[in-house]
């Protein structure tokens, strides 16, 4: 586990790394609406339950007096963070995570779904205290939150069943139809990475396509 080498700031963290949303589209990518930044209970805590007095002492006053651990994270994205049955609640991996946090701090917790590319500046703006979806720790990143890290994966590619096309995260791309989540580290980095060596080996680059949500991923 890699934790930062200098002190956490409670309302400039970002959880997780790795991405699953390299994703291949044999057909052309539909566009949609990006998700809203709605509110959406995960789980709460109450302020007496499993808290830590070591751990409540180091919160900022402001977030003791608000009473609340504000979460972004982009809940369409199974399974670390996804809706219920319900279609109201958000449950997986990270809203578990999320909810001890939340119990150890004595804070209630919030869950707010909201677009990928949109958590980052709404941690430094101080909307949320941190977010947890996924992220992959990135130098660009860096410069704007800090990051704890508690997994880790690479770039993943989702294909239709049986891969048709015998497809890798190599060469084999090149020239075929992909879609990436705006904003992930595959939209910022991975393609253009892959487009070099394309480029390299005389063929053409990959024809991606950027995707508001996860869950157009798979559509796609």
């Amino acid at each position: 586990m890699k934790v930062p080498p200098k002190p956490v700031r409670a309302r400039h963290i970002a959880l997780g790394v790795g991405a699953l949303s390299l994703t291949l589209a044999l057909t052309a990518c539909s566009s949609s609406t990006a998700p809203s930044s709605t509110p959406a209970a995960g789980g709460s805590t109450s302020a007496s339950a499993g808290s830590d007095p070591e751990v409540v002492a180091l919160l900022p006053q402001s977030v003791k007096d608000k009473g609340e651990l504000v979460i972004g994270t982009e809940a369409q994205y199974p399974p670390f963070e996804f809706y219920d049955t319900d279609n109201k609640t958000i449950i997986g991996f990270d809203p578990d995570i999320g909810a001890g946090l939340a119990s150890l701090m004595g804070l209630k917790l919030v869950l707010t779904d909201a677009a990928f590319d949109s958590i980052i500046p709404s941690i430094t703006s101080g909307r949320y205290n941190l977010g947890m979806s996924g992220f992959t720790v990135t130098a660009e990143r860096v410069k704007q939150v800090d990051f704890v890290t508690y997994y880790h994966e690479g770039d993943g590619l989702l294909v239709k069943a049986g891969n048709p096309g015998s497809l890798a995260i190599n060469e084999t791309l090149c020239g075929a139809k992909v879609a990436v989540l705006k904003g992930s580290t595959q939209n910022l980095t991975s393609v253009s990475e892959l487009d070099k060596k394309c480029a390299a080996a005389g063929k053409p680059n990959l024809a991606a396509s950027v995707v508001p949500g996860s869950s157009d991923l798979a559509l796609a």
